[in-house]
């Protein structure tokens, strides 16, 4: 196939050098593409496999004026244990220290332009800028060397709540912490951000891409004349270098994200990278030139049989996972992230596109070597199961390391409580399956209130006339687009939400909370936010929140307490599925079928009096009737209702007591949720000391911080009422 680095791009053209002395020869054996310390030095090498190639030249460049050259040294060919690479390298002895910037120069037989490129390994980078030429540029930095200390160990996480969020939006309003380094990894990393995670119950942070990234060609030069970034940062060109847009400290953004994952995991909070594997920024035909076009294209992407680029993304190439070369550099980064920057596991973005053949097939072979590989085989996996080719098919990710997320629990969840789609049998498959990660809502697309205040999607301020973001969102405005200060439509909305963060936390599947949801974050329609640096992403201070915002963060805060302290997420788990007259439905009974009826879940709980798990009730009524539900005789035990929908109302300390066989009205269009009261003194104080195991730089967390006191006695007593 044609290579396509003599086609349009935003490549620097390099005038052949007269006079570039080789480097020094590559010492020993390749351990690590890219720079590798080795001595009293660096060993370099980089994969320059275009067949016009005829050398590739270092390029070291004055810091303070980029534009300047200081030195230039051409590389040699290295040997290497794999013969489809085409490797170049050198040894650096005195003329490459920490802070020095440079670039590669590859040079090819006459008719083709020379290029300036980026290093692909780069483990640090010059945050992009234009040259003289008015083009962008992204140099590679030699990165300090850390001397080795001892990092908290990962923390051996139990009943997984993962919450996908932003380094940016997730602190850069926060006014508990100081305002230099909001919206950095020294911000996130910041106490008050930690404690409020640990407040809500977070387990895990699923941070959205921190790979270095540059913009999209046509945010450069928008139509409305605004120049964007793509903040939400899915759109990679270095899979080493943690970006230092989010940096408080520019000269070192790799320690000071390292900082960020021990001070999470001194906290006991998992991180997990939402890598962005399946393409590169180089775009498609016509597209800039940034590295891996210009030094080895056919490699490194999927093409089609006229040399286009296959376009399973939507972003205008697809890097070829298949191939050796793409490969490594994906397996490279991936144990560079758990090894050397700490990371618990990765969301991989539009994952199908990584598993595709050659003929555009799919084979699972990426997977099985993450399987065997010593390093990744015991990470958290997840993603999307998905790509622009298909949608996912049930056998895709069988007996793989992936826990793939659900977009089948996202539609179907939509339907139901949205427009009264979809049967209680629906609604039962989605709290019954396993191995999977479900989520209402993510970062693309609607916020929760969003999804039940706005029919369409309001994405002019985009910049791209509202024809970017989905169409098929399944929301519903309840009456009024936007916002209203109608109190029916409201408390509806309320509702809805509620129903909706409710059965993403009681269903076995491993859920997801995108950030914002938990204080009721609104976009105002726009479902695509991708290229807004703006309070439209950025969540609101904790500090100036309203009073349903605090009663959203407690709602959610309490329904995780719930599914930690009972039955949901054990193993091998045990499901009685109930009738609104206590009687359990049979298997193939019409009760099924139908969706104006109630739907009751009881799980039994386990343990022993030092331990004890509770029991957990679940009953959703998804019609617009009120209907008179009978707590089932079987379970003997008192149950203290934790969370209601009808009015929001939720409360560690319990609502009310229900005893065993009683009659309640379930409210229309409402779910409820129930704990099993502990069988002893001993049990009610496990769970106390269960929920201050939270801790914050070792100090335990007080259960009153954490919401009050945990299994009232008071509240024992208290029958319970549910508002219609």
């Amino acid at each position: 196939m044609a290579s396509k680095h003599e086609t349009a791009s935003t490549a620097r053209p390099i005038d052949t050098i007269a006079v570039c002395p080789k480097a020094e020869l590559y010492k020993g054996k390749v351990e690590r593409i890219g720079l590798a310390p080795h001595g009293d030095g660096y060993n370099f090498s980089v994969h320059a496999g275009d067949p016009n190639i005829t050398s590739v030249t270092l390029v070291k460049h004055d810091p303070a004026n980029p534009d300047v050259i200081l030195e230039t040294h051409e590389l040699s060919p290295v040997d290497y244990d794999n013969d489809n690479f085409k490797l170049y390298g050198g040894y650096f002895d005195g003329n490459l220290r920490p802070g020095d910037v440079y670039s590669l120069t590859v040079n090819y037989e006459p008719g083709h332009v020379n290029k300036e490129v980026f290093e692909p390994y780069a483990r640090q980078v010059r945050n992009y800028e234009r040259g003289v030429d008015g083009k962008p540029r992204f140099l590679a930095v030699v990165p300090p060397i850390t001397p080795i200390y001892d990092r908290p160990s990962n923390p051996a996480v139990k009943g997984r709540i993962i919450y996908e969020t932003h380094i940016v939006d997730q602190t850069k309003q926060n006014s508990d912490i100081p305002e230099d380094i909001r919206g950095t990894y020294e911000g996130f990393a910041h106490p008050a951000n930690i404690k409020r995670l640990l407040e809500l119950g977070v387990t895990t942070v699923n941070i959205m891409p921190i790979h270095f990234g540059v913009p999209d060609p046509h945010l450069w030069n928008m139509d409305d004349g605004k120049g964007r970034l793509n903040h939400w940062g899915y759109n990679s060109m270095g899979f080493f270098a943690p970006n230092p847009n989010y940096a408080h400290n520019k000269d070192n953004p790799t320690q000071e994200f390292k900082d960020m994952v021990d001070a999470l995991h001194s906290a006991g909070i998992e991180v997990i990278l939402d890598v962005v594997y399946n393409h590169t920024a180089e775009g498609g035909q016509g597209g800039p030139t940034y590295g891996e076009k210009a030094l080895d294209n056919d490699s490194y992407y999927h093409l089609e049989s006229d040399g286009s680029y296959a376009n399973h993304t939507g972003c205008g190439n697809t890097l070829d996972a298949s191939n050796d070369i793409t490969r490594q550099m994906i397996l490279d980064s991936m144990r560079y992230a758990v090894e050397e920057l700490g990371v618990d596991g990765f969301r991989f973005d539009l994952l199908l596109s990584l598993l595709r053949k050659k003929d555009g097939e799919i084979d699972r072979s990426f997977l099985d070597e993450i399987m065997n590989d010593e390093v990744l085989r015991g990470c958290f996996l997840t993603g999307e199961p998905w790509d622009l080719g298909r949608p996912p098919l049930p056998h895709d990710f069988n007996l793989s390391p992936v826990q793939p997320w659900s977009d089948h629990f996202r539609d179907t969840a939509r339907d139901f409580f949205n427009w009264g789609a979809g049967t209680i049998g629906d609604l039962a498959d989605l709290i019954s399956a396993i191995g999977q990660v479900n989520f209402i809502t993510a970062h693309d697309g609607f916020t929760l209130r969003d999804l039940v205040s706005y029919l369409q999607k309001k994405n002019d301020e985009n910049g791209e006339k509202n024809k970017d973001g989905a169409d098929n969102n399944r929301s519903h405005d309840h009456g009024v687009d936007g916002s209203t200060d109608n109190p029916d439509i409201n408390k509806a909305r309320q509702r809805t939400m509620g129903n909706f963060a409710l059965l993403l936390l009681v269903a076995e599947g491993i859920p997801m909370i995108s950030h914002g949801d938990e204080i009721i974050h609104t976009k105002h329609g726009n479902n695509n936010s991708y290229n807004l640096s703006t309070d439209r992403n950025w969540l609101k201070d904790p500090n100036d929140l309203t009073v349903d915002e605090k009663n959203a963060f407690n709602f959610f805060k309490t329904a995780i307490w719930a599914r930690e302290s009972g039955s949901i997420g054990m193993r091998n788990p045990v499901y009685t599925w109930l009738k609104y007259n206590g009687e359990n439905i049979p298997e193939g009974d019409s009760y099924w079928d139908s969706r104006d009826n109630v739907l009751g879940v009881y799980r039994p709980g386990a343990g022993n009096p030092n331990e004890e798990v509770s029991g957990t009730l679940y009953y959703v009524n998804g019609s617009d009737q009120d209907k008179e539900v009978t707590l089932p005789v079987s379970i003997g035990k008192d149950l203290l209702a934790v969370v209601e929908t009808a009015s929001g109302r939720a409360e560690i300390g319990g609502l009310g007591i229900l005893t065993a066989g009683q009659k309640f009205t379930l409210p229309a269009k409402s779910s409820l949720f129930l704990l099993e009261v502990p069988k002893s003194d001993q049990g009610e104080k496990q769970a106390r000391e269960d929920a201050e195991q939270r801790k914050i730089g070792g100090v335990a967390l007080r259960s009153d911080a954490l919401g009050g006191n945990f299994l009232n006695p008071t509240n024992r007593s208290t029958p319970l009422a549910l508002a219609a």
